[in-house]
């Protein structure tokens, strides 16, 4: 599901890797934050078809963990 919203997390990748966090981090959080709107309003519309918010809650989670992860790199390339 990830891959649906405009492939965000790619350009998040360069950019980590490029060592821009600032710009993954905005990516990260933009992503985050239209996930988090869809599953608001798919949560009512949907109380018996449950899969939709979890894939999306899953998506939530994961790139939360890569945006802490994307973090905790730039940190350990401060103290090399």
């Amino acid at each position: 599901m990830l891959l649906l919203i405009g492939g965000c997390e790619t350009q998040a990748f360069y950019d980590v890797e490029a060592n821009d966090l600032a710009t993954a981090e905005k990516r990260i959080q933009n992503h985050i934050s239209v996930l988090e709107t869809a599953r608001t309003h798919l949560i009512p519309k949907t109380p018996a078809a449950s899969v939709a918010p979890v894939k999306l809650v899953d998506d939530i989670i994961t790139l939360t963990k890569f945006l802490s992860l994307a973090q905790n790199l730039n940190k350990q390339r401060g103290n090399c």
